[in-house]
């Protein structure tokens, strides 16, 4: 229980601070290192020409926090938020994907309960839901959340296939940073710290 209120912690600490710098306004320029000699460029230009080292790259990848309501212009709204066709098809691919193994996961640990239990339910007067909420489910969930979790962190590693329906996940967001910037060493240690807590957020939960 400590290690998962720590990591907890750890998260909402994070969101707490990124949502403080995204409500900041962001600089209009920022001082880059180009051709060898310090540089006072747009923030924009910099995005796009990958001038950022990854560190800065993280930190001004936000924009500062807004609503706006869309408003229809001809074939096309203006404002709101956009979802892209690549972010649909992977959500779509991993949800069908991962769920027939979640399902699975659920079936055979709900069939691990011993049949005795269920006819002892019977016996005794529950209901259908009641003998699954109180007797089935919660000896199931012995053999169900070991290889649940796994599973979570087989979804969040198949995160980066993302790249295939051209949509640009970290680890693709970070190799056009390293390429751009030639820092490889610190855009590969921020992939794996990445990598790594949400892999111990998913293992402490």
């Amino acid at each position: 229980p400590s290690l998962f209120y720590a990591f907890v912690s750890v998260i909402g600490f994070a969101v707490i601070g990124w949502v403080i710098i995204s409500a900041q306004p962001l600089p209009s320029s920022v001082v880059v290192n180009v051709n060898g000699s310090p540089e006072l460029v747009p923030l924009e230009r910099a995005r796009a020409e990958g001038l950022l080292s990854p560190g800065d790259a993280l930190l001004y990848a936000a924009e500062p926090l807004s609503a706006s309501i869309p408003v229809p212009r001809g074939l096309r709204y203006d404002g709101g938020g956009a979802v892209s066709r690549g972010y649909v098809a992977l959500l779509v691919a991993l949800v069908i994907y991962t769920a027939a193994f979640i399902a699975e996961i659920v079936r055979a640990g709900i069939l691990a309960v011993p049949r005795g239990q269920l006819e002892a339910a019977r016996a005794l007067g529950f209901t259908s839901s009641q003998t699954l909420r109180m007797v089935i489910l919660p000896q199931a969930l012995r053999v169900i959340i070991p290889p649940l979790g796994n599973q979570y962190l087989n979804l969040s590693k198949n995160s980066s296939l993302a790249i295939a329906v051209a949509y640009p996940d970290i680890y693709a967001v970070m190799g056009t940073v390293i390429n751009q910037s030639g820092q490889s060493v610190t855009g590969i240690v921020l992939i794996m710290l990445s990598y790594l807590i949400i892999s111990l957020t998913i293992s402490a939960v």
